[in-house]
Parts: C-alpha cells; sequence; structure tokens
C-alpha cells in the first residue's frame, strides 16, 4: 500500500504580495498558519405536493464564498510598522498562502485580503506572540508553481 503524500508545516508561508514576488515580505515566524474556504448558502425545504405528509429533503442556494488566512506564532518586531499600516489601512492588499509541494500540486492561493485581526500578547516567561486574521475582498485562486 502506497503512503500519502504530505507537506511539512514548516513550509508553508505567508505572504504580503504574490509569494515570492520582488517585492513580497513573508510573515516569517507565524507557527500556526491556515486558509480557510466557505460557502454561505440558504436552506429551503420544497414540500412533495403529491403527498404533503413525506419528509422532505433541504435544498441549498449558494448566496456567496469567502476565504480567509489566518495565523499565530511568535512577534515580528521588525513587521510591526507594515502590518499596522495594513490594519489602518482601509484598502485591501494581495496577500498569498504558499503550500510548497512539486508541480502541479505546488503553489499558492493569492488575492486581495484585509488585515482585520491582530493581537498581540506577552505572557511573563514566554516570548510574546502575535495572532492575525485576514478576510478576503474579492475573488481569490491558486497559482501553481511554474
Amino acid at each position: 500500500m502506497a503512503q500519502a503524500i504530505t507537506v511539512d508545516a514548516r513550509k508553508v508561508k505567508v505572504w504580503l504580495g504574490p509569494a515570492h514576488g520582488g517585492s513580497s515580505t513573508l510573515i516569517c515566524a507565524l507557527i500556526t498558519r491556515g486558509f480557510n474556504q466557505a460557502k454561505q448558502s440558504n436552506t429551503f425545504v420544497v414540500p412533495d405536493c403529491d403527498d404533503p405528509m413525506v419528509v422532505a429533503p433541504v435544498k441549498r442556494v449558494i448566496m456567496s464564498k469567502d476565504a480567509t488566512i489566518n495565523g499565530n506564532g511568535q512577534y515580528e518586531p521588525d513587521k510591526r510598522a507594515l502590518l499596522q499600516t495594513e490594519m489602518e489601512d482601509d484598502t485591501s492588499s494581495t496577500w498569498s498562502f504558499e503550500i510548497p509541494a512539486t508541480a502541479p500540486d505546488g503553489g499558492y492561493y493569492t488575492g486581495s485580503f484585509y488585515l482585520t485581526t491582530m493581537n498581540i500578547v506577552a505572557e511573563e516567561g514566554n516570548l510574546v506572540t502575535a495572532e492575525m486574521t485576514w478576510e478576503a475582498n474579492g475573488p481569490w485562486s491558486w497559482v501553481v508553481y511554474p
């Protein structure tokens, strides 16, 4: 039996800009990184006209799609000004979530995202940590490594 192909989580990266782009900035010290996709739907129950006693299945209409990038890890003081600017800016920026693997499976999700949450936590006896969430502003796409 063949084993599944896996990816070392330490290689997954979050970038401001396209992954590996000339002007991109790597958010390096994130220990946990996630890319979440969701669909919002409305649900309906359509009765059986011939037999209203039949339990009808739920039907759904997809209304919207959403994506978020999140991460937490060590606080990077040299990234504070950049991230603060992203928090204060009312326009979204291009962010990327890279999942390395060999072609055609390796690449990155990219799109326009707002940095919507930035928590900096200092607990005595530990390193300062940061938690961040980015929310999509429009469509996103998967870019395959060339």
